[in-house]
């Protein structure tokens, strides 16, 4: 029985074991990006809430409102700080009171009040939080919402009692998840080179590809000039070879230097001499053989391009009923064939046996490796 194929199970634990890292990479980096975004925000109300308190302390009230309505000159502090935190619009300050109302400050002395229904969506959880005495005078609002321009942002609150004043810090969503979007293009970009590379795995045979790029051991054999190894097994190596006056392409079977015993090369050229016999489209057809200068024997046959069935198996998955009926009605006339000369296969496998096609046709068999040595 041929063997079972790891391709896909490696290829489906990697996707999985991709996955879980990707989800697990992201929430590591998500949660630290949102870490730094509060901690960024909340210096700015931090640093808002002392030019207040520095305001309320020159004028003489506690009220943040009122401090709020004094000419520009008694509150430079705090619209130098606002003015840095709008830089590049990846801040927005502002304020708001206990029933909900934002109040806007510029570079002057204006205070605008909004309708509590026209608030943000920050704005309006912390006014419900306020009417909650057990509830922290603080909040974060990571998930997007819209601010008072329809831009998406996310913000933190905190309330002042002593003034009465409600101070929010807001960045452009856009801008907070822009280093999660690239994390995420690195890791699709990755994922695709992966899935690139498993697809060439699937495709190429590999033990092919490395014998395609080793270097013969010898560069002809008798009338062939050798191409390239194409087989190896424990007594014999397989090249593809070609004749040097007609031109034609074979599989050369060559018995290797360290098996040159007498006894296995009678039963080498036996092989070669009753592989000859057998004339049929299922059978591998033997055209040539002949002793090798130094020592060693060599036959050449036709030369197919196909999988053997333990190939097709590893690299196609199980075929179907049907034409496994269509192939084993192929090696059963080659077996026949071989009955009507007395001859025993004796090593009739998935390995043996190679299944290609020819001028349109499917499925064609041929029987090869007569198991006579």
């Amino acid at each position: 029985m041929p063997k079972a194929n790891a391709k896909p199970l490696l290829g489906a634990f990697a996707i999985l074991l991709g996955g879980i890292l990707w989800v697990l990479l992201r929430s590591v980096f998500s949660a630290q990006l949102a870490d730094a975004a509060q901690r960024d925000l909340w210096v700015i109300t931090e640093l808002v809430a002392v030019d207040l308190k520095r305001g309320a302390e020159r004028s003489g009230s506690l009220r943040g409102v009122e401090v709020l309505r004094q000419d520009a000159g008694a509150h430079r502090e705090l619209v130098e700080t606002l003015r840095r935190a709008g830089d590049q619009k990846l801040r927005t300050v502002y304020f708001f009171d206990r029933i909900g109302r934002v109040l806007s400050v510029g570079t002057g002395p204006t205070v605008v009040a909004t309708e509590a229904a026209q608030a943000s969506q920050i704005v309006r959880e912390a006014a419900r939080s306020l009417a909650d005495p057990a509830r922290e005078p603080t909040g974060v609002v990571f998930e997007p919402y819209l601010d008072r321009e329809e831009d998406e942002v996310v913000g933190v609150w905190q309330w002042n009692a002593a003034m009465e004043l409600g101070i929010v810090a807001e960045r452009p969503y856009d801008r907070f998840i822009r280093p999660l979007r690239w994390f995420d293009g690195v890791f699709i970009a990755l994922l695709f080179l992966a899935a690139l590379a498993y697809g060439l795995y699937m495709q190429f045979d590999f033990k092919a590809l490395r014998l395609a790029f080793r270097k013969p051991d010898l560069e002809t054999c008798g009338p062939y000039q050798i191409l390239r190894l194409i087989g190896e097994g424990a007594m014999a190596n397989v090249y593809l070879a070609r004749h040097q006056h007609l031109g034609r392409v074979v599989a050369l079977k060559r018995l290797k230097l360290q098996s040159g015993k007498d006894e296995t090369l009678e039963r080498f050229d036996r092989e070669a001499r009753l592989a000859s016999q057998l004339h049929h489209p299922n059978i591998i057809t033997v055209l040539d053989h002949g002793p090798v200068p130094g020592g060693g024997f060599y036959y050449a046959m036709e030369y197919i391009q196909g999988l053997t069935l333990t190939q097709w198996v590893e690299e196609h998955g199980p075929v179907p009923p049907g034409r496994v009926i269509r192939l084993l009605e192929q090696i059963c006339a080659a077996v026949g064939a071989m009955h009507v000369k007395h001859l025993l296969h004796r090593d009739i496998k998935p390995d043996n046996v190679i299944a290609y096609a020819a001028h349109g046709d499917y499925d064609l068999v041929k029987l090869l490796d007569f198991g006579l040595i």
